[in-house]
């Protein structure tokens, strides 16, 4: 993640996108939600990782604007 956010590993965006995605698929691991089977858990993995594209997509374009700013000085 670090690598496609052309960051350092211990910046805190790819921590955070990794904590994202940690929580993410804990949240299928609660008791009250039931078991999921397995022939659904790409279809409810499914908007996780598009919300987490998003993210990065955002993350990423917020860094290039950044750098653009910075050269046109």
């Amino acid at each position: 993640m670090a690598h496609d956010l052309e960051a350092a590993a211990d910046e805190v965006r790819p921590q955070l996108v990794a904590a994202s995605l940690i929580a993410a698929f804990d949240a299928f691991d609660r008791p009250a939600l039931g078991a999921v089977p397995p022939e659904d858990v790409a279809t409810r993995i499914d908007p996780v990782f598009a919300f987490l594209r998003g993210g990065l997509a955002g993350l990423r374009t917020r860094v290039n604007n950044k750098r653009q700013r910075h050269s046109s000085h």
